[in-house]
């Protein structure tokens, strides 16, 4: 009897323990998200769901390797999480996101021909052989005293655009210190709003 309640107290304590560790690892893993760092981010949210089997870790993952590129990834996330929420109210959006890295892969697999070739079977017409410029003759060659032409005024022009640059910067500068930022909107990840219960 008493070594039953020895292991259910190790087992609780254990599972306390990888719940804890979980939530580190989320921790971490939000922190990296909000920074655009996607691959730490997505490293993170893979050791929390090995500590601790939340769903919700499987969509962080998927919105990670969404956010990289890894369309594979990414699909194989967002399956997993709907297998195991299947009445989330996020389902439209995640099958959405489903779609879109299915095209992508779709895309990138479809074969291309690089710029300037051919085609097997497909023959261009030969270019023409370029003619060259027929040497003027003696005659043809004069010169003539006309007035020296303006100077070209391209510094003028570059030196205008420069100013109502600095122009346009200055006010947007001074529009954004007087509005203080008490509107500022506050930045929101693509996460969703996923509470994760610990």
């Amino acid at each position: 009897m008493k070594t039953i309640a020895m292991l259910l107290l190790l087992c609780g304590s254990a599972r306390a323990e990888d719940r804890a560790a979980a939530k580190a690892h989320y921790n971490e893993g939000m922190k990296y998200y909000n920074l655009g760092n996607f691959t730490k981010a997505r490293e993170e949210f893979q050791a929390a769901y090995l500590k601790y089997p939340e769903p919700v870790f499987l969509y962080d993952i998927g919105q990670c390797s969404r956010m990289l590129g890894d369309h594979e990834d990414s699909i194989r996330s967002y399956r997993a999480f709907l297998r195991e929420q299947s009445g989330t109210p996020m389902r439209a959006d995640i099958e959405r996101f489903i779609a879109e890295a299915q095209e992508a892969i779709r895309k990138r697999a479809v074969p291309t021909a690089p710029t300037g070739t051919v085609a097997p079977g497909e023959l261009r017409p030969a270019a023409p052989e370029p003619h060259p410029a027929p040497e003027p003759s003696v005659a043809e060659v004069t010169t003539t005293d006309t007035a020296p032409s303006p100077p070209k005024r391209k510094w003028l022009w570059v030196g205008l655009g420069a100013g109502a640059a600095v122009l346009v910067g200055v006010v947007v500068g001074v529009a954004v210190a007087m509005s203080g930022g008490k509107d500022a909107p506050v930045p929101m990840t693509t996460l969703g709003g996923n509470a994760v219960n610990f």
